[in-house]
């Protein structure tokens, strides 16, 4: 299995900065060979996938355990020719190292954006 390293981009507060432009972000968020996606997480992290028609699965993996047995990963349903939100993500969800690992069964369908809210000051 290889994953993609994602770095987020900030979603910034109104002003100059916004909006997000979700179209580029998603153009350069292309899997290749890759079968899924791996971040960083700090609880504010959203990903964006875009399913092509033809649709794709997808496991979110579950790194915490529950008196030493793993957890079963959680498989949202994805709806094709429409962009998916998943997120914010728990920390229990975090993979050793507080990361996040995200797989998808039809990798040509998918491609990918990763915003993080920097919140408002």
């Amino acid at each position: 299995m290889t994953l993609l390293t994602l770095n987020p981009t900030q979603q910034p507060r109104t002003g100059s900065a916004a909006p997000v432009n979700l179209t580029s972000l998603m153009a350069a968020g292309v899997l290749g060979s890759n079968t899924g996606v791996s971040f960083a997480n700090t609880g504010r992290e959203v990903l964006f996938v875009n399913v092509a028609s033809g649709g794709s699965t997808c496991s979110i993996a579950i790194g915490t355990t529950i008196e030493g047995q793993p957890v079963t990963a959680l498989t949202p349903t994805l709806t094709a020719s429409a962009i998916n939100v998943l997120g914010p993500f728990p920390s229990d969800e975090n993979q050793p190292g507080g990361t996040m690992q995200i797989t998808f069964g039809t990798t040509a369908n998918v491609t990918v954006a990763l915003v993080q809210n920097v919140g408002v000051i």
